[in-house]
């Protein structure tokens, strides 16, 4: 993956350093909403309350599906090497 499609949020560090902090998830999606021109959008997140949130842009299960592997096999493969 290089580096130009990666989005900084403040008061973060690339994976490869030994210590991350913790990006807040309002400043997050705020970032990405002004930064990235997004067709289709995939969400999976944990409620204060501690339940699993899933929301999704696209209808096509089959796609999200898909989508959400691809994502696991990329970061997988960026985080191995």
């Amino acid at each position: 993956m290089s580096d130009d499609k990666i989005i900084s949020f403040p008061g973060t560090k690339k994976l490869d350093d030994v210590e991350l902090d913790r990006i807040d998830p309002k400043e997050m999606l705020t970032a990405i909403i002004e930064e990235v021109d997004l067709e289709d959008v995939y969400l999976i997140g944990w409620t204060k309350e501690g339940n699993m949130y899933i929301a999704t842009s696209d209808t096509d299960v089959k796609k999200f599906i898909f989508n959400i592997e691809l994502a696991k096999t990329a970061y997988l493969n960026e985080c191995l090497v």
